[in-house]
């Protein structure tokens, strides 16, 4: 919670790709907190993020692309995971 909150008052000053990572950080830390208790088919979804956003956030200016594709498949994962709502 701390981390969030003081995410949002400091990005007002800050560059804006710092918000994408800021969040993807917060993902990360969410990840490592669930992980122990999480169900079994959410487990390759944390264990990546807890694997590649510590890289991710490091070069993410020197490779956008990989880093917005990284983005795209994690949402794309998640999104797998989550139960159809089509009738």
């Amino acid at each position: 919670m701390s981390y969030l909150l003081s995410s949002a008052s400091t990005l007002v000053t800050e560059p804006s790709d710092y918000g994408p990572m800021r969040l993807l950080t917060a993902a990360l830390h969410l990840a490592e907190f669930w992980r122990p208790s999480a169900p079994d088919d959410v487990l390759p979804l944390l264990d990546r993020l807890i694997d590649q956003v510590p890289g991710q956030t490091r070069t993410h200016q020197s490779s956008s692309d990989a880093y917005l594709e990284f983005l795209e498949s994690c949402v794309q994962e998640v999104a797998d995971l989550l139960p159809s709502t089509r009738a």
